[in-house]
């Protein structure tokens, strides 16, 4: 009840909001120069300590007045990456352009995402980790909880920094830190320049509204370079020409004499007439592997959740360096396939619309047999098959099954919570005997690197 009642403070507390001054370092020390003069010349027939005291409040008033006078004509612009990774450290430029007819120098900068709060019955049902090590006080308060889950809300840490001198009609550019927190959309509000008054003891706040929204991927796992996947071996002719046109590959390689059974269409007739027989064009057929990346989140735990993200964009990368054709196949509200290659989509345009849905994929409340079902239609032509889940039951199990009947080489790899962390929940327990197979394997969530290193 009193966590509930003092909530609504902590939003406003914990707002990333700069006030329209800041003192420097500079200003600081003359503030607290004049308080000790003032205390001390309380007395002015004891100590001259007051005309000390009122000669540094007029400088610290003066200063107060210049910066509201002081103002920079700048232009700042953002220049962003196109994606990120969660929990990867990277920066990104913010140019300042001087639009004004003074030099502007000692200029701060302070990109300031959009903070998101979290609501009551989020802070009531979510744990900050390692919680348990704080004392009492702190757990019933809730405090550091509620400031740990608006940081993961709001998606990104970004540190300020200092631009270099910027010429008359001159522009700098400003180097920015920052870390995502999490996989999905965050979004930038503003941009605070703080500038210093003409004696340099207080900074000024001005702000540019800047928003911008940046695609922050999901952290991913190094796979063990000898881990063969599934089909790895095989292939199917076509290639990505085959995508784009329709008979053999143009894929020329060599002239070659006539043999029997030889198509009319590939005699190069120039080299024919020289030679007076029949000379041909020899093409080299592409293969490519067609490979599927079933994904199943029907789970209510965040950490399963996220950890199969992570291991389902870890091979979703690793098919796609093995020239592999892949179909992302997931279950939101309904089922979804993202495909690759298609006819109308680079590789590169296709693999980004599935990070993109890799990155704002949420927990699935709809059962596994419409995934099921879905992919049961679609093993026609597949070279190769991964199944990430957070669970492993009979449904599952005889999904594979039944790809592997069709002669579809099959990985599966379910996520399950550490043993002493597990509860007696049977969907977050080791399957049974009965259910294991032997291209199914089981990766504990906080030793899920090591494991795909070992696999």
């Amino acid at each position: 009840m009193f966590r509930k009642f003092i909530f609504p403070a902590y939003t406003r507390i914990t707002q990333n909001r700069y006030s329209t001054r800041q003192s420097s370092e500079r200003g600081q020390l003359v503030l607290a120069a004049a308080l000790i003069c003032g205390a001390l010349g309380i007395d002015t027939d004891l100590t001259l300590n007051y005309q000390l005291f009122a000669l540094l409040l007029v400088l610290l008033l003066s200063a107060r007045i210049t910066v509201r006078f002081h103002k920079p004509a700048i232009l700042v612009k953002r220049i962003l990456p196109r994606h990120v990774s969660a929990n990867q450290k990277f920066s990104y430029d913010i140019v300042i352009t001087n639009i004004g007819s003074r030099v502007e120098a000692d200029l701060r900068i302070i990109d300031e995402p959009i903070v998101i709060a979290p609501s009551f019955r989020e802070l009531q049902s979510s744990r900050e980790p390692l919680e348990e090590t704080r004392n009492f006080y702190d757990r019933f308060i809730g405090f550091h909880r509620f400031v740990w889950l608006q940081r993961i809300k709001t998606g990104i840490r970004i540190n300020s920094a200092q631009a270099e001198e910027i010429p008359v009609k001159g522009k700098a550019k400003v180097r920015i830190e920052a870390e995502p927190l999490r996989r999905g959309f965050t979004k930038f509000g503003t941009t605070a320049i703080l500038y210093p008054d003409l004696l340099g003891m207080n900074y000024g706040v001005k702000r540019f509204v800047n928003p911008e929204q940046l695609l922050i991927l999901p952290k991913r796992y190094r796979i063990n370079e000898a881990f063969e996947l599934p089909g790895g071996s095989s292939a199917i002719p076509g290639g990505t020409s085959a995508n784009w046109s329709s008979g053999t590959s143009d894929e020329f390689v060599s002239l070659r004499d006539y043999r029997e059974g030889d198509s009319a269409k590939k005699i190069h007739w120039p080299s024919s007439v020289k030679r007076q027989q029949p000379v041909v064009r020899e093409y080299q057929d592409e293969y490519f592997l067609k490979q599927s990346l079933i994904l199943d989140v029907h789970t209510d735990n965040p950490t399963l959740l996220e950890e199969a993200v992570s291991v389902a964009t870890s091979f979703l990368l690793r098919m796609t360096e093995k020239n592999a054709n892949v179909e992302l196949v997931y279950c939101a509200e309904k089922t979804i396939s993202v495909p690759g290659n298609s006819e109308r989509t680079s590789s590169s345009s296709g693999q980004d619309q599935q990070l993109k849905a890799l990155a704002t994929l949420q927990s699935s409340t709809q059962p596994f047999s419409l995934l099921a079902e879905f992919v049961r239609s679609r093993t026609r032509g597949l070279t190769g098959c991964v199944i990430v889940c957070c669970k492993w039951t009979e449904e599952h199990r005889q999904l594979q099954k039944l790809i592997e009947s069709k002669g579809v080489p099959t990985t599966a790899l379910v996520i399950v919570l550490p043993k002493n962390s597990r509860q007696p929940d049977s969907n977050q327990q080791i399957v049974t005997e009965s259910l294991k197979s032997p291209h199914c394997h089981y990766l504990e969530s906080d030793t899920i690197a090591e494991t795909l290193l070992s696999l």
